[in-house]
């Protein structure tokens, strides 16, 4: 599965460079998950434990618009035409432990992000170069972007509540201190016809400089709020990296011209061997934004359950309608065309989502597993006593 992935991001990684007048966004691991946001629409707000617990989740997702995941275990892939304007792949996996005593969070979290985005004709090579091959009389148009992040994050977050007119209201606010251990950002722009690739290629990246110089440091802020209204509805919003950024990211800056009629990457996604590759490389130091995100939330109560729906700017616009029961719950995500299933079980919670029932089909999937765990004795003992 792992070289599956990597085959997948391989020709993306040939297509990448930067205009070095554009700072991408670097991604950072999302504080108020869906799952989170529905569990404090759904509870009036965070949830304050009557004693210390411990929390451990592990969430993976992959989703892209160029094939089916399941293409990329195949040794070649089919004859396939890219239907869309834009192309793009994401692999993400997420590890987050935290500790709530009352009002205070305290947490850590191990990011990674692949991102790679291209035009039609970007994922058609890609395509044709993993099928039956490059055709000799076809133009592939080439426009393409790598942004891809490995870090780590420490969370101090912290819950207020007050009374209002028609119940409680809370209010959460969090300061991350980010620790970055890869980044790669860059685009490339160039032409592909008779089996000639030539374009221009800049990329910032970590990558060569030892370790201790490769990373960098951030700080970034969090606030959401959630209000009751009538009729027991409630609203909230959350606001993602409000303020903040990465100071000073030390990187190498590589600017070259590229032709040539192989693709020979290397274990991290690089090119080695390529027939010609002309530049310069240079270190350079210089400071990163990060991607910011706004969630509004709103649900309202129906039968058991409650109604909930979501709207979200992280980065791209998407909507989640769903229905969360007392131990169940199922919603859809537009445009996206994902469905996703929560569930929990004493300690245990996770959701699951996909685009397809096919998984043969799919091109989303997303897996989520976490696991509570009172701190105090007496809270285990009784923990285990349930099991």
């Amino acid at each position: 599965m792992r070289r599956a992935w990597r085959t997948v991001a391989m020709v993306w990684a040939l297509l990448t460079g930067c205009h070095l007048c554009r700072s991408m966004p670097v991604h950072v691991p999302a504080l108020y998950t869906d799952y989170r946001v529905i569990q404090m629409l759904v509870a009036g707000g965070a949830e304050i434990p009557e004693q210390a617990h411990l929390r451990v989740a592990l969430e993976l997702s992959a989703r892209t618009n160029v094939m089916p995941l399941e293409w990329g275990t195949r040794q070649r892939l089919p004859t396939a035409t890219f239907q869309g304007k834009s192309a793009y792949y994401e692999l993400t996996r997420c590890v987050q432990v935290s500790v709530q005593k009352d009002r205070l969070r305290l947490m850590y979290t191990r990011f990674v992000i692949d991102r790679y985005d291209g035009s039609s004709g970007a994922a058609q090579l890609y395509l044709d170069s993993q099928g039956l091959g490059i055709r000799y009389f076809r133009q592939y148009d080439i426009k393409a972007s790598m942004n891809n992040a490995d870090l780590g994050t420490w969370t101090i977050e912290t819950h207020s509540k007050w009374a209002t007119r028609y119940g409680e209201a809370s209010a959460m606010c969090a300061i991350s201190l980010i620790n970055t251990h890869r980044i790669q950002q860059g685009h490339l722009f160039g032409d592909m016809w008779a089996l000639q690739l030539q374009g221009q290629l800049n990329l910032d990246t970590t990558r060569g400089l030892p370790p201790p110089r490769a990373q960098g440091r951030g700080l970034t802020t969090h606030f959401g709020v959630v209000v009751p209204l009538p009729r027991q509805h409630k609203v909230g919003v959350w606001v993602e990296n409000a303020l903040g950024g990465i100071w000073e990211q030390r990187m190498q800056r590589i600017q070259a011209q590229v032709a040539t009629n192989t693709v020979v990457p290397d274990a991290d996604g690089f090119l080695r061997g390529v027939p010609f590759l002309q530049g310069t490389v240079q270190e350079i130091t210089k400071p990163l934004v990060l991607q910011k995100r706004l969630t509004f939330g709103w649900c309202a109560p129906v039968g058991a359950g409650n109604v909930v729906m979501l709207l979200k700017a992280a980065p791209e616009r998407a909507y989640v309608v769903g229905y969360v029961g007392r131990a169940n719950g199922i919603a859809i995500e537009v445009p996206r065309g994902r469905y996703v299933w929560y569930a929990h079980r004493g300690a245990w919670h996770w959701s699951v989502g996909i685009s397809q029932m096919d998984f043969a089909r799919a091109r989303q999937v997303q897996v989520s597993l976490a696991y509570s765990l009172p701190l105090n004795d007496s809270a285990v003992r009784a923990e285990k006593g349930r099991r």
